[in-house]
Order: C-alpha cells, then structure tokens, then sequence
C-alpha cells in the first residue's frame, strides 16, 4: 500500500461535515475518501475535545493545527550505535571542526583511529 499525505483540506472537509451532523459513512461516499480514514480523522479530532454536530465554526485554526499534529504523530527513535560513538568521540569531533577541517576530512580521521561511523550519521551528530 502506497503511502498518502494527508491534505489540510481533506482534514478539513472531513470535519466540517462530520461537526454539522455528518455520518461516517455520508462522508466516505461523497468525499470518496476511506471509511478508515474518516475514522481516523474523527478519532483525532474527539481527542481534541470536538464532538459531532457542534457546528463547522468551532473547528478554529488552532485546533484543526491540533487534530493534524495528531494525524502526523512523532516518530521517536532513539541513536543508534553509530551515534553513541560519535558521542564518545564528541570532544575529538569538535576541536577538529573548529580547527577548521571538513566534516569529510574528521570522517577520514576517525576511520584512521579505528572508529568507523556512517558519514551520514557523523553529519547529523555535528549539525545537531
């Protein structure tokens, strides 16, 4: 299955008619949008404290901001190992860059001391 971004409009569209009394299923068959995405939709917005048939006029800029959050979520992941080896090497990182090196040439440094980490990781420690 393809993965799909969600539009504010689509969001929005989908509330409005669910806040003026819309069912689930009316709401599927005019928009053509997913029974379970309208679900989903009207789950997040219960979260936020709305409820069907208030009326299109509470759905606010703040908390349409709000149910979207919701519908994003937040991908936490904790580093890796990569990235704790980085950490280790922190200082070392550090006085190289403000010496003036590249990033690239820390990279090629680390190898040569044994400490092997993806460039990609090693960028991200040093933007962060």
């Amino acid at each position: 299955m393809a993965f799909r971004e969600v539009t504010m409009l689509e969001v929005k569209e989908v509330l409005g008619r669910w806040l003026v009394g819309g069912s689930k299923k009316s709401i599927t068959r005019q928009l053509g949008v997913a029974r379970n995405t309208v679900r989903r939709y009207i789950e997040a917005a219960l979260a936020e404290g709305l409820s069907a048939g208030q009326g299109v006029e509470v759905l606010s800029e703040k908390r349409l901001g709000a149910v979207l959050a919701r519908l994003r979520g937040v991908a936490q992941r904790d580093h890796g190992e990569a990235w704790a080896t980085c950490e280790g090497r922190r200082s070392f990182i550090a006085e190289k860059l403000a010496g003036g090196l590249v990033l690239t040439k820390v990279h090629r440094l680390l190898k040569r001391h044994g400490v092997i980490v993806p460039y990609s990781t090693l960028y991200r420690f040093a933007t962060s």
